[in-house]
This record gives structure tokens, C-alpha cells and sequence, in this order.
């Protein structure tokens, strides 16, 4: 594995293991429209970060501000891959 470090390695869609209804590809998120419980755009799904518990995704908002949020259902309840949307629920903490 180290002798492919830095390669880029691009499979065919049509070989890829094929997922359960709820799973995604990262690259299938990345670009996905934000939007809040109420459906307001909230901004765009930037990165998804790998961690052990689960995946982390960056909400980028138009500001330029980056929210970090956990990939489980109570904080994002919808995914839409067709429609381009992802809704999330972002914590604000007052500084």
C-alpha cells in the first residue's frame, strides 16, 4: 500500500461494491445543499471527515464559516442524492 501512496486509483461505477439504502459514497455527498429542519439553504456539504465513532460532515455556510456535523440520524435526518439536498441540524454555541 505504501508503493500507491499519492496515486490516484479510479473505479468504474459499475464495479463498486454496491451499498445499503442508507449509505453513501463521500464523493456523492460532497456539494450536497444544506438546509436546516425548517428548509432554508444553510450552505454546502464541503467535506466528509472520517473519525471512529462516524463520519463528520463540514457544512461550509456562504460566510465562509465551517460547522461540523455527526453523520447519524438525529443530526441529519435526510439525504437526497437526486434532489442535491442534505438536511442537518447545526448546533450554534454562543462565544
Amino acid at each position: 500500500a505504501a508503493a500507491l501512496r499519492g496515486f490516484f486509483l479510479a473505479v468504474p461505477d459499475d464495479e463498486l461494491v454496491e451499498l445499503e439504502e442508507d449509505e453513501f459514497w463521500h464523493w456523492e455527498l460532497e456539494g450536497l445543499r444544506a438546509l436546516d429542519f425548517d428548509g432554508n439553504e444553510i450552505g454546502v456539504l464541503s467535506e466528509v471527515i472520517e473519525s471512529p465513532a462516524h463520519d463528520l460532515y463540514v457544512i461550509k455556510t456562504p460566510n465562509g464559516r465551517e460547522h461540523l456535523v455527526p453523520a447519524v440520524r438525529e443530526f441529519v435526518p435526510e439525504i437526497d442524492i437526486e434532489k442535491g439536498i442534505v438536511v442537518v441540524k447545526i448546533l450554534e454555541i454562543d462565544e
